[in-house]
């Protein structure tokens, strides 16, 4: 079982919402909030690494990696890497283009 804790102020979530179009399932939907958080009123943002609480990527499926590049392109000009407790994706669209092939390579994703 996978937990999540989302702490913000109240005014934040005046300010921020959840992209359904970016993150139509349970992948990444905090990290776009936090980003979005850290855009809007330039609140300080903290990801835990995953070596300290993951013991392994978590649920990093197909539709974790279709829906961290949408994220990236979403992010694109605002944001050079974005990092997550379960791994990375770069918003510039060569890198994250030559990431996607390398991991299709190497996962079969």
């Amino acid at each position: 079982m996978h937990k999540c804790l989302i702490a913000c102020h109240k005014d934040c979530l005046d300010k921020v919402a959840f992209d359904e179009v970016i993150c139509d399932g349970w992948h990444l939907y905090g990290a776009d909030l936090c980003l979005q958080a850290n855009l809007v009123s330039g609140m300080s943002v903290i990801a835990v690494p995953m070596n300290i609480w993951h013991k392994s990527n978590g649920n990093a499926d197909k539709n974790y990696y279709i829906t961290q590049n949408k994220l990236g392109k979403k992010y694109k000009n605002k944001y050079k890497i974005i990092n997550t407790t379960n791994g990375f994706v770069y918003t510039n669209s060569i890198r994250r283009g030559l990431l996607n092939i390398y991991r299709k390579i190497r996962y079969g994703i």
